[in-house]
Formats: structure tokens, C-alpha cells, sequence
């Protein structure tokens, strides 16, 4: 990300990533990487993972960072590519438990086949989700606001 120039897709089912990473995220925006995530969303097979995700959209949302749920089948796809050279793939969730805890791992490239092979996929994925948007994030009820908001915190606690 750090390296990131024109754009970044990340595909995670999972989206807590670790303050670092968080950080990586939007400051690669501030330099007007075009930045892009898909996530589970409603599909995730950890539902109150994902509830806690949504807490953090707003972040990125405000920064004009790109969010999708997919809706179309379970995500599990764990991928990063940049600039159409730069492709990570493997186990690695965006968060602190798989970060400080698991032996979770990711294999990195610099390999432009594997990098548009995964571009590919993160389009096709982006056509069977629906982008949240800030006045979609901002319009949650109060009810989901507080569940979401809850489950980050407790997600936090858990995992570190």
C-alpha cells in the first residue's frame, strides 16, 4: 500500500485491519491512489464480524475510499493488487487476531499476470456487490448504529 501509485483493490471477508494497516489504507487515499475494497458484507459466514467492519466504513468512506458487499456467494478471497504489478494472496484476514495471533500468511509478488488475473476477479466481484455509500452508512437506523458500534468494541477486546 505504502508503495501504491495509481490504485489499490483489497478483497477481504473480513474487514478489522490493525491500526497500521488502517493507517496504510488512508494515507495511500491521501495521495490519490484510487482505493477499493470488497468485503462479505451480509454473506460473511461470521455475521457479527462483519457488523463490527461496518462500524469503521465511515472512515474510509469520508476519505472517498470504494466499499462493497459482495451478494452474490461467501467471500473468502484475501487478496491485495496495486498498479497492475503488485499481487498478495493467501490466509491473512485484515485483522489483529490473524496479524499478533495466527500463522495466517500471504504470499506477495511483483508479478503483473497474477496482479491483472486478481484485478480481474476483483471486478467481476464488484459487479455482484452493492456499494455502500456515505449517506447509506450515515442513514443506518439507531438500533443497527449502536449493534454495529457494540460488536466493534467487543471485536477489539477479543482480538487485541
Amino acid at each position: 500500500l505504502k508503495d501504491a501509485q495509481k490504485y489499490c483493490f483489497l478483497t477481504f471477508p473480513y474487514f478489522l485491519p490493525p491500526k497500521r494497516l488502517r493507517n496504510s489504507i488512508l494515507t495511500a487515499k491521501e495521495r490519490n491512489v484510487d482505493v477499493r475494497i470488497v468485503t462479505a458484507g451480509a454473506k460473511s459466514d461470521n455475521i457479527f464480524l462483519a457488523w463490527a467492519s461496518t462500524h469503521i466504513y465511515g472512515d474510509y468512506l469520508k476519505k472517498g475510499i470504494l466499499i462493497y458487499e459482495l451478494r452474490s456467494h461467501a467471500l473468502h478471497a484475501k487478496t491485495i493488487t496495486a498498479d497492475g504489478v503488485y499481487a498478495t494472496i493467501g490466509s491473512y484476514n485484515l485483522d489483529t487476531l490473524s496479524y499478533n495471533h495466527l500463522l495466517d500468511m500471504n504470499l506477495s509478488t511483483l508479478d503483473p499476470d497474477l496482479a491483472l488475473q486478481l484485478e480481474h476477479r476483483f471486478h467481476k466481484d464488484v459487479e455482484n456487490s452493492v456499494q455502500i455509500t456515505l449517506e447509506d452508512w450515515n442513514n443506518r437506523p439507531l438500533a443497527t448504529k449502536i449493534i454495529h458500534w457494540a460488536l466493534y468494541i467487543f471485536f477489539r477486546l477479543v482480538l487485541g
